[in-house]
């Protein structure tokens, strides 16, 4: 009677995943690693032969949006020795490795049992494939392939997507407000203030405005659903390796433009100028740009916290500017 031969993919029977070999020759199935034959069995018994994965690959769609997903592994078994690595490796074609793009997990090596990899910075609308992986002395061992595609960017046309962050197409007007156009300048906040009214040096640095180490939510003038981007949110739209920053005009108006490489999405924001503390008069209007972002600064600021600045020469910012400055504010979704 033939009976079913399974093959498990793992140390245990020296057969990884990837660099076992089955062939038929003669009477006999042989299975070899490296041109070494480690088992054999006459063909006459055979009535099939099953690969076992112990690793396993899923996902829900309810953990896709337009630029991450999460998706899991599963490892049943390890073998005869344990693993160094897992994760969960990917690309935008089939049968991806860990040399294309992975994600490693957190948690002690040589555990069974499910795991999940948050993967980020995909392109929105678009197909990918996934593996789960574990690695262990002689190479990976990888899990079924999955296929999912992320969502489609959907936009009322008040927000675009750009290196993952979700901007404000125009600046904040008056608290609560956006302005009417990409290019109008907005009104001018001192940071962590929510209204637009100019407060001395000694109200503002003895108030609690400046008392907090970041923007506060009821002070945040952006309209409901958004509010002040953090400083990881202003450095993503200054990384040159995802975000295109290019001088430009609108209008008239002279700014800068912000476009995503990968999907050519783009914000226009003015050059704006600032409010000086002093007078409350506007300065370097139409030729600098100052935007909040919601972190003060630490101690080596004094009394700055962090923004991204512009000219006609290029993107920069850190902590140079006193939180008493009225610069503007350009929102985030939530």
């Amino acid at each position: 009677m033939k009976t079913k031969i399974s093959i498990l993919i793992a140390a245990k029977i020296f057969l990884m995943l990837g660099t076992s070999n089955i062939a038929a020759q003669g009477t006999n199935v042989y299975f070899k690693k490296g041109g070494i034959t480690v088992f054999q069995t006459p063909i006459s018994g055979i009535d099939s032969i099953v690969l076992k994965k112990w690793v396993s690959t899923s996902y829900n769609e309810s953990d896709i949006t337009e630029t991450t997903v999460i998706i899991y592994g599963n490892i049943s078994d390890i073998g005869k020795t344990d693993y160094t690595e897992k994760g969960i490796c990917w690309s935008t074609h089939s049968n991806p490795t860990i040399n294309d793009n992975k994600e490693t997990a957190t948690g002690e090596n040589g555990q069974l049992g499910l795991y999940s990899c948050t993967l980020t910075g995909l392109k929105p609308n678009t197909p990918y494939y996934a593996k789960a992986y574990m690695i262990q002395d002689d190479g990976p061992v990888y899990g079924n392939e999955v296929s999912f595609t992320t969502k489609q960017q959907t936009s009322d046309g008040s927000w675009v997507l750009i290196n993952g962050v979700k901007w404000a197409t125009r600046n904040v007007g008056a608290p609560g407000t956006f302005v009417q156009n990409p290019e109008d300048y907005g009104e001018y906040y001192q940071w962590n203030k929510g209204t637009t009214d100019n407060w001395s040096w000694d109200d503002y640095y003895n108030s609690d405005y400046w008392n907090s180490t970041s923007w506060l939510p009821a002070n945040d003038p952006s309209p409901t659903g958004y509010r002040v981007p953090t400083l990881a949110e202003i450095n993503s739209l200054k990384n040159t390796i995802y975000v295109s920053d290019t001088p430009t005009s609108r209008n008239g108006v002279n700014g800068r433009l912000y476009t995503d490489k990968a999907t050519s999405n783009s914000i226009f924001l003015p050059a704006a100028g600032n409010r000086d503390y002093g007078n409350g008069a506007l300065v370097f209007v139409g030729s600098l740009g100052f935007y909040w972002s919601s972190a003060r600064g630490d101690s080596g600021c004094g009394y700055g916290a962090y923004d991204m600045e512009f000219s006609d020469s290029g993107t920069g910012g850190g902590c140079g500017y006193s939180g008493i400055y009225g610069l503007s504010v350009r929102s985030v979704v939530e």
